[in-house]
């Protein structure tokens, strides 16, 4: 290679060297800087959006929030703040629901009337003795808590009032059931009853709503009455919800009942609330006993489609082993006041077969006749 060549190597080595060398430094500079801006937008864009939000503008209240709000800030001196707004029906007063902004243990009534926007009256008298109750039942909310139990809808426990009376709103966290109440429920629920009870709230009543809207239980007793021990707590639940009995009753005799039923009638009504029951009732306690026992009932049969009738050659049968089970069963201790039977089908087709005419009739073929009006 000539020396000539060779200094133009060098020359050309050199210039692509000092390009990468500008290349590495302008990047070097550059990119620092624009991660630097992208990440000053986002921090930007955070803080806007959260200002934003903080900012946001509460929402309007109505001409009657607003008139409410200002009799009770005017007339008691404090601010408050609207909780609730409850319409009733065209042309019925309307109710409002405030609460003292720096007490939001209390919320009391401004009624309204809705025709000229003048205030009728307002209950915070009430609230405030409501107030005086609650203060005595906090100290227990979180055991209460503990127990499963919370306020409506999942909120915080608050005592609800009317006029005079004081009363307890309350969900359940699992389901609210009659079935085996004894064995799996006694105990939660006389908790609850104890520590209402030891807070020496003068809480009159509750209620035990659960996730079904047709499940609850409710409880009422002089607030001012004895103690109750688990036991006589039992019967109280079984006289206010004789749901637990009829299950006690049903649970007893499920064999048996299994075995009577066959491809014409089965124990329990189809078409009553308890279809989707996989408990079916069949029995349902009209009257208790001072121990809570079931004295009287009524009995209910599903007998199949279009065979209701005097013609029949099998209803005589059906009825004789509907009523041996009765006599050998349930009575005399529980009294079957009247047998439900009603069709397979949504349909007239039933009969009600009461006491008198099971005792005034002994033999089944006349109480059919009777009963077709043959």
């Amino acid at each position: 290679m000539s020396k000539k060549m060779k200094v133009l190597l060098c020359l050309v080595g050199f210039f692509i060297a000092t390009i990468v060398l500008a290349f590495s430094y302008f990047y070097s500079k550059e990119t620092p800087l624009s991660n630097k801006i992208e990440n000053e937008t986002t921090v930007n864009e955070t803080k806007a959006e959260e200002a934003s939000e903080e900012i946001e503008p509460e929402p309007e209240l109505t001409e009657t929030e607003q008139l409410a709000k200002d009799y009770a800030e005017e007339k008691y001196g404090f601010e408050v703040d609207v909780v609730e707004d409850d319409w009733a029906v065209v042309g019925a007063p309307d109710e409002v629901i405030v609460s003292p902004t720096n007490n939001k243990d209390i919320s009391f009534r401004v009624v309204t009337d809705p025709s000229n926007f003048t205030v009728i009256e307002d209950d915070y008298h009430f609230a405030l003795e409501a107030d005086k109750e609650f203060q005595k039942l906090k100290p227990v909310l979180p055991a209460i808590g503990e127990l499963g139990f919370t306020g409506v809808a999942n909120t915080d426990i608050r005592i609800s009032y009317n006029h005079d009376s004081v009363y307890l709103f309350l969900e359940s966290k699992t389901d609210v059931s009659f079935e085996n109440f004894a064995e799996e429920n006694l105990d939660r629920y006389y908790e609850l009853y104890r520590l209402i009870r030891m807070s020496e709230a003068e809480i009159g009543s509750y209620a035990v709503a659960g996730s079904k809207l047709d499940e609850g239980i409710s409880l009422y007793w002089d607030p001012l009455a004895k103690l109750y021990n688990k036991e006589e707590f039992l019967i109280l639940m079984k006289e206010t919800h004789k749901e637990i009995i009829n299950h006690e009753i049903e649970s007893q005799y499920a064999t048996d009942v299994k075995n009577l039923n066959n491809d014409r009638f089965n124990f329990g009504n189809h078409y009553d609330h308890t279809y989707d029951d996989p408990f079916d009732s069949w029995l349902y306690c009209t009257e208790v006993n001072e121990a809570a026992e079931c004295t009287s009932a009524v009995l209910s049969v599903t007998y199949q489609e279009d065979k209701l009738n005097a013609g029949n050659p099998h209803l005589n049968e059906d009825l004789t082993s509907i009523f041996t089970f009765i006599e050998t069963h349930l009575e005399p201790e529980i009294k079957i006041e009247f047998v439900y039977i009603d069709g397979k089908v949504p349909s007239l087709e039933k009969l009600e077969i009461g006491y008198e005419d099971r005792m005034k009739y002994t033999n089944v073929e006349e109480l059919i006749a009777f009963l077709f009006n043959e």
